[in-house]
Order: C-alpha cells, then structure tokens, then sequence
C-alpha cells in the first residue's frame, strides 16, 4: 500500500476540508511530514490556501481519533482483501487521470487488472421496459463478444443487467459505488455484489463504511465515464440521473452513444433528445465499434450462422423487438390467424429467438 494513499486517506477523513485543498496540498508536499517544520502562513503561501484551511489540516493530521479511524480502516481493507490507490500507482487508471477532477483515491475491490482492459459504459433507468432489457442483453453481449468490458454502477434496471449479461457471457465488468467500497446498495444486488468481486471488479472513491449519500451519486458517474472510451445510454427519461453521465462523458471528450426508442415510451425521450443533440445512434454494436477501429477489435466467437425468418416471422419479430407481447397483442398487430401466430411463436422459440413469459407474454432473447 503506498505511502501517498494513507496520507490522502487520513486527509480525507479530515472535516471541512475538500478534495480540491487536498490536492494544492499534496502537489506541494507528498507525505505531508514536513509540514510540521512549517509556519502556518509558510503553507498557506506555498499552497494558495487560507489559513483557516490550513489550521484544519494540521489540526486533523495531529488528531489522534482520525488517526484511529485510519487505522481502522486499514485494519478493514487488509481484512477483505480491499486495495486502495492513488495517482501514483500503477494500477491507477490512464483514462481517469485524464478527467478534469479524477478521484485522489480509489478503493478497488475484486480483479483490479481490469483497470487496464478496454471499456464502455452502460447506463440507464431503473425501471426498464422489455425493449430496453431486450436492448441491454443484445448489445452488452455483443461488447463482450468483440472483447470490451462493461462499466455501470450497480443500480437497479439496466445497470444491474448490464452487468449481469457481462458475467453471464463470461465477459469483463466494473461497478463503480456512490457509497463506501463495501456497502451493498441496492441491498437486493447482494448477489449480483459478491459475483462482481469475484468474477469482476467494484470500485469506489469512498472508504469502507461510508453510508450511502445522494450527492455522491452524481460524483460517482463521472468515474463511469472515466474509466470507459465511451458511454451508451439504453433508455433513460428526460431528468434521469443517467443523462449526468452522458455529460459527464461529453466533458471528458468521450464518446456518447444512444439507443431510440418508441415516442410514445417516457424511457425513450432522454435518449431521444441525446441523438437530437448528437449522440450517435446505436442499433447494433456495430454502430459502437465503428468509432473505435484503432482498437482492432475481433470477435470471439466464431462466425454465427443467421438465423433465417419467414416473412410471417418477421411480422412477429418486428413488434416483439419493441416489447414484449401476447396473442392478442401480436393478432392485433400483425394481422396474422391465431394458429399461424401460435405456429409461429413455437417455431421462433425452437430457433432460440423467442422465450415465454410468464401470463403468455412473449420476448425476444437476446
């Protein structure tokens, strides 16, 4: 554990005093042990802060509870298996030190070499339709499938699928936490958690116990952004949180990239407006990857054989690819016979294109 991340943890253990002082501090004095051979103002000049800051500070690295507190934690972190960096490690991430603020220190918790693999953020709202969960599996399983990893921050609907679908194709993922490295939140993603550690990577800027604080959500989606090439946006409305990490990702000079989705779905108007702004519109992981040749992606898989539809089938597939359906809905919208209908539904599922709901709806897999 290097020297650097202990200070900064012990400063940032320190009340009033924010990360942007922390670091005018560190850029002038790496470990902070000389500032004990110092006058007040001598620091105060040297690092642009007020003397009342600095006081603080000083007051704060003297203290012996924070000091405890430190301990504590390091004590937790040894514990569970719980790395902690700064800027100065080689695990650091490039991309995020590229960002206007990146984090002082990173908790990392699981396989931390995936700091290095290429990325994309996937994000969106909580609450999913069937077209955006259909949406999420296609395409993260293509990413997977071409080699990029998977970024998103573990909240409920399409994040939470994002990643499932990642460690369900055996690909790479990270979560990044707006609460401490071990705070399970939701706690309904308490499974979805442990396999993360296990198979992926979570990673906060926030030590262990740090309750869950709504003004960090915002705080940790740049982090999301950082650590990815770009970020596609599946569904997401107007006032989503998720549009936070679109910006975040247009600040940070990365690419945004946007599903559509229907004008009459409340989910579809943020990702809408996103492509109206200029977002690229993504259909297929082709559309992400064209932006991305330098990389030299390959698929993993071998070449996959098309699955070919009869034009009857592709009535049906053209409305379950925006949502979910029954026989009624599918009679109503594609003007086919009942039999033919359920004929046809029989045969897509054997093709392995359709599944069954239960209350006889139908979707498409992904």
């Amino acid at each position: 554990m290097m020297k650097q991340a202990k200070t900064l943890l012990h400063l940032k253990l320190i009340d009033g005093v924010g990360d942007v002082s922390i670091k005018r501090l560190i850029d002038n004095f790496q470990d902070c042990t000389e500032l004990n051979t110092l006058t007040v103002d001598e620091i105060a000049n040297t690092t642009g802060l007020n003397t009342n800051t600095v006081l603080l500070i000083l007051k704060g690295l003297a203290d012996k509870s924070t000091e405890a507190k430190v301990e504590k934690i390091l004590e937790t972190l040894i514990k569970k298996q719980i790395q902690m960096i700064a800027g100065d490690s080689s695990l650091y991430p490039a991309q995020l030190k590229e960002i206007a603020q990146p984090p002082l220190l990173l908790f990392l918790w699981g396989n931390a070499e995936l700091l290095k693999d290429e990325m994309l953020a996937v994000v969106g709202t909580r609450r999913p339709s069937h077209y955006g969960i259909y949406a999420t599996q296609k395409i993260v399983s293509e990413l997977i499938d071409y080699g990029f990893g998977v970024v998103s921050g573990l909240a409920k609907g399409i994040d939470s699928l994002a990643h499932q679908t990642a460690l369900k194709n055996r690909g790479k993922t990270i979560a990044v936490l707006g609460c401490g490295i071990d705070i399970i939140y939701p706690s309904e993603n308490r499974d979805l958690f442990r396999a993360l550690v296990r198979d992926g990577l979570i990673v906060s800027e926030y030590p262990p116990g740090t309750a869950v604080h709504q003004a960090y959500f915002p705080l940790r989606n740049r982090i999301i952004s950082g650590l990815s090439y770009g970020t596609l946006v599946v569904e997401a409305s107007l006032k989503s949180g998720t549009l936070i990490t679109a910006q975040a990702a247009l600040d940070q000079s990365r690419e945004v990239f946007a599903v559509p989705g229907p004008i009459s779905s409340i989910n579809s108007i943020g990702t809408n407006h996103l492509i109206k702004q200029g977002a690229k519109l993504v259909q297929s992981v082709d559309d992400i990857l064209e932006e991305f040749t330098y990389l030299n992606l390959k698929s993993r898989s071998k070449e996959k054989e098309r699955v070919r539809l009869t034009s009857k089938e592709e009535l049906i597939y053209n409305v379950l690819v925006v949502e979910a359906a029954d026989i009624d809905y599918l009679l109503n919208k594609t003007g086919l016979e009942f039999n033919e209908i359920y004929q046809y539904l029989l045969t897509m599922q054997l093709k392995g294109l359709v599944d069954k709901l239960p209350g006889g709806r139908y979707m498409l897999k992904a």
